[in-house]
């Protein structure tokens, strides 16, 4: 069976479908285990007094094993869930690898002295007070040396001719020696094997028995159905076990031989040979790692040699198993510890110039774990400590990108001079942050402690927070429970909590814990949902500039009686503000106590013309007298008009003759860049957001140029616009309030340029 199955995996595997070119095939003998545990479970079934039962049923079951392993895993392969399989931990493979090195070693010194490795003092005792120390000890010399001789001398046939020479000067000294080779099987040096005329009653010899012979023992009708449902958790153990075996084994061999290989065509691959196995009533197979690292070594780097290797297995298989007791142990000794060193060289020594310490401390506690507790438990305890030492160093990454003030990152939208200016001082209230990577329950301790210490800390004066999702790839229960838990801290400091660009598998996750319907008055009030980042700094800042507006001032001089009037709301609720204000245009406004009585104060809201209170809130700026009758004059140039929302205003199909200036006195509008035209795509990309107060259009106006732009309301609106026509009149009528007019439009202009240039300029940072 063991033969049967190496050559026809063998034959397939050099057919040319691999990525890898000569490689070395075996049966699976990890899950051999559990092929004793089917023996032992068909026996305790059956009876052991029906012999010819049980083998009838053990063959079929063999074959069952594996075909429903070659199924498995071309499904595998077929549905491309092999990938999966590539981001198998790489220190875990090396680790794997190492251990490999070390079975290989238990193997030779077994194979030598019939002792099998078992981690204790008695062990230790035996193999070394053995009367074959001598012949293992030559053999782990042989594997040392010809490791030596490769640090000078590199060849593909110096492994097979070394070890060639080695069977020859043993013969050579046997037959110098005169020595008998039954008692050189007797004292270890040659197998002793027996061959199947013992295993039989028949007086017949190994030819008289071909290879195929055991499948006269099976025979439907011998077969114990009933068996069957009692070995399923067998066999399901037996399936995982291969996959297992095959996910370490290509990847770990595609890293020595340094292939490239499609882990799905490899697993079908691997369907095939096993359903090929399963059909000619043999035994699991799979790419033997070490055979094939040793393969590779030896020269065997081409399908050619793959071929080769398959009919030699195919002439052992003709001529019987008599050929292995001339076969000195020394040469398959030292063939079995030249791997193993070769193995342990590659996970222990070469692995340390190249991963992080926590990689190679995983890498060794494979090693040992795979010595002490066996092949799958060491893999087991390997995963785990990968994972653990994952999360340790996923805990020490910082969550938190990057943080700033809003004042650092203003929004996009269209702003009065003195709002701009105003923001830059009390954006500062706004807090942003900005979160990273995968958020869970390791991590978000130190959003945690942040908050905490942001909240806590007075002197910060933060008003509003704002949580930006765009960096962050994913998000766990505990982390969501955590951003609930946050939030709630915060509102209850009054604090505006507001979240953006959250992604839709993370709002998911959010959702489930009812973070957007929380029905809490509180929530309804401090917390607020956005889909980008400049929706929720615009909201921030529209929200300040509300309580701005409340006292804010204008001056205006009248230039006919000298009078300069100021246009007030009396609020007596924001004193800061007030103060705040006098900072800022002390340098500005007519103060001093000698031209106090010139002052007058009137409100605002008792302008009767919606046009003049809307230039005024607009044009009114620090840097120029304002006269009284500007406002009355350019007002009678200025046409209403209204848009529903999702109206386009101008497209870059717009007529040039049809530039106008907007003055927005009610509603919002976006602006769009407009890239990649094809014939049945448009792509544009948002630039700002127009508001009340804003004024758009003057660039284009003015250079008399198309639009580059697209502006599209984004709810019913009102606005004022002025066209050539009436622009033209107001020049030829009035051409100082003209040249007043387009000072304020350029000082207005000159501010939003600004803002977009700085807004534009630390998004590139980011």
């Amino acid at each position: 069976m063991f033969l049967i199955t190496t050559f026809l995996s063998q034959l397939t595997y050099s057919s040319g479908y691999s990525n890898f070119h000569g490689v070395s095939t075996s049966v699976m003998v990890e899950v051999i285990p559990f092929l004793y545990d089917i023996c032992d479970k068909v026996i305790q079934k059956v009876g052991p007094d029906k012999p010819k039962e049980i083998i009838a049923t053990i063959i079929f079951l063999y074959a069952l094993s594996s075909v429903l392993t070659g199924v498995v895993l071309f499904i595998l392969g077929y549905l491309k869930l092999g990938n999966i399989m590539s981001y198998f931990p790489k220190q875990v493979l090396k680790g794997c690898i190492g251990g490999i090195g070390f079975f290989l070693i238990e193997s030779g010194i077994e194979v030598i002295t019939g002792y099998s490795f078992e981690l204790s003092f008695d062990y230790i005792k035996n193999i070394f007070t053995t009367s074959t120390l001598i012949i293992w000890l030559i053999a782990l010399f042989l594997a040392i040396s010809i490791e030596l001789i490769q640090l000078k001398f590199r060849h593909n046939l110096l492994i097979p001719f070394f070890f060639l020479s080695i069977f020859a000067v043993f013969y050579i000294i046997v037959l110098i020696g005169g020595f008998d080779l039954d008692q050189l099987r007797e004292k270890g040096w040659l197998f002793n094997i027996s061959s199947s005329n013992d295993l039989n009653d028949s007086n017949t010899n190994d030819n008289d028995f071909p290879f195929y012979g055991y499948l006269a023992y099976f025979s439907f009708t011998s077969i114990q159905w009933s068996v069957i449902p009692s070995v399923l958790p067998i066999f399901l153990g037996l399936i995982l076990f291969g996959i297992l075996l095959i996910s370490i084994n290509v990847p770990s061999l595609s890293i020595s031989s340094n292939t490239d290989v499609d882990i799905n065509k490899e697993l079908k691959l691997h369907g095939y040979t096993n359903i090929f196995s399963g059909l000619a009533g043999s035994v699991p197979n799979y790419i033997g790692y070490s055979n094939s690292v040793i393969f590779n070594k030896s020269g065997g780097t081409s399908n050619v040699a793959g071929l080769m290797l398959a009919a030699g297995i195919f002439f052992i298989l003709n001529i019987g198993s008599s050929i292995i007791k001339f076969v000195p142990t020394i040469v398959v000794g030292g063939l079995t510890f030249n791997l193993g060193v070769i193995l342990i060289k590659e996970a222990f020594i070469e692995s340390f110039k190249i991963v992080k310490l926590s990689e190679y401390i995983t890498i060794i506690f494979i090693m040992f774990s795979m010595v002490v507790w066996g092949f799958m438990n060491g893999i087991l305890y390997g995963i785990i400590l990968t994972f653990g030492f994952y999360i340790l160093t996923t805990c020490q990454k910082k969550v938190i990108k990057f943080e700033h003030f809003g004042s650092d990152l203003p929004s996009t939208a269209y702003r009065l001079k003195m709002d701009r200016k105003f923001l830059e001082n009390f954006s500062k209230q706004i807090k942003v942050v900005y979160l990273q990577g995968y958020l869970f329950f390791g991590s978000f301790i130190q959003v945690s402690k942040y908050f905490l210490k942001l909240t806590e800390n007075k002197e910060n004066n933060i008003k509003y927070i704002i949580l930006d999702f765009k960096f962050v790839n994913g998000i766990d229960y505990s982390a969501c429970e955590n951003i609930k838990k946050i939030r709630s801290n915060v509102i209850k400091k009054n604090i505006y909590f507001l979240v953006c660009n959250i992604p839709p598998h993370c709002k998911k996750s959010l959702e489930k814990l009812d973070f957007f319907t929380d029905k809490d008055d509180n929530n309804k009030i401090y917390f607020k949902d956005f889909p980008n980042y400049n929706m929720a700094i615009e909201w921030c800042e529209n929200k300040i500039l509300n309580d701005y507006h409340y006292k804010r001032q204008y001056f205006i001089e009248n230039i006919d009686d000298k009078e300069v009037l100021s246009v007030q709301e009396n609020n007596d609720h924001y004193n800061e503000l007030n103060d705040k204000l006098n900072e800022l245009f002390n340098d500005s406004i007519i103060n001093e106590k000698d031209k106090k009585d010139n002052i007058k104060f009137i409100n605002i809201n008792d302008i009767d013309n919606t046009l003049v209170k809307l230039l005024i809130q607009v044009f009114s700026n620090e840097l120029y007298p304002i006269e009284m009758d500007f406002f009355e004059i350019i007002s009678k140039y200025f046409v209403r008009i209204e848009y529903n929302c999702g109206t386009t205003i101008w497209d870059i199909n717009s007529f040039v003759d049809e530039n106008k200036i907007y003055i927005m006195e009610k509603g919002r509008a976006k602006l769009y860049s407009i890239f990649d035209i094809s014939i049945n795509n448009i792509n544009k990309n948002e630039i700002g957001n127009i508001i009340p107060y804003s004024i758009i259009g003057e660039n284009e106006f003015f250079s008399h140029i198309q639009h580059k732009t697209v502006l599209i309301t984004q709810e019913n609106s009102i606005l004022w616009y002025i066209d050539y026509t009436h622009y033209n009149n107001l020049l030829n009528e009035h051409p100082l309030i003209v040249l007043k007019f387009n000072q304020f439009l350029s000082s207005y202009n000159l501010g939003n340029i600004e803002n977009l240039l700085k807004n534009d300029f630390i998004k590139s940072f980011y």
